[in-house]
């Protein structure tokens, strides 16, 4: 699964260098919002956390209504796991750093309006580790049992007018974890993002 999805990455990656200017629009930009994740599967009670992503993105614009679109994101996700201390509800923060890298088909079926749809190989950095009663500490990927690589499909709906966007974003499934018993506890995460684009 993880070889066709690298390829179907190379092939729409190959698709943005090699068409002709003569067919296509070029055209890049800064993007920059907040992330909402958390973890999905049996893994305990869990609540979202909150989160950043700025990178910049690449577009081929096909005619009028179809676009291809790279990202290059810095992005943070992670969750809230309740647990306990003492007896007393205790907060646990795990905060995995990610170079996000979605690759979209774009559909403006109206002016301004779009929705989008892709893959995004998110590649992890390191992760921040803190409670109300623990130092922040960061720690590697490996260390934290965090896949080096997770894939994870990614949707979206947004509008622009003139260089500025606006859109939300959900990146559903995509498998955190390497070391978990996967038919026991399915760790995944989802992530819902509101984001910001300005074109140059």
């Amino acid at each position: 699964m993880k070889k066709i999805i690298l390829l179907l990455v190379a092939v729409a990656t190959l698709s943005i260098c090699s068409i002709s200017e003569s067919n296509a629009q070029f055209s890049a930009g800064l993007r920059v919002g907040f992330n909402a994740s958390k973890y999905t599967g049996n893994v305990g009670a869990n609540r979202f956390v909150p989160g950043v992503h700025i990178g910049a993105y690449f577009r081929v614009a096909i005619k009028t209504k179809y676009r291809i679109q790279a990202d290059v994101l810095f992005s943070t996700k992670g969750a809230v796991t309740v647990g306990s201390l003492n007896g007393s509800p205790e907060k646990y923060y795990g905060v995995p750093f990610y170079i996000d890298v979605p690759v979209m088909f774009n559909y403006k079926p109206v002016a301004g309006l779009y929705v989008e749809a892709g893959v995004q190989p998110s590649f992890a950095l390191t992760q921040l580790n803190f409670s109300a009663n623990t130092s922040s500490q960061f720690s590697s990927p490996s260390a934290n049992n965090l896949k080096a690589v997770m894939f994870s499909p990614i949707t979206g709906v947004g509008y622009e007018f003139k260089k500025v966007s606006l859109g939300v974003r959900a990146a559903f499934a995509g498998t955190s974890y390497s070391t978990f018993n996967a038919s026991t506890y399915n760790p995944k995460t989802l992530t819902l993002m509101a984001t910001f684009g300005f074109k140059f």
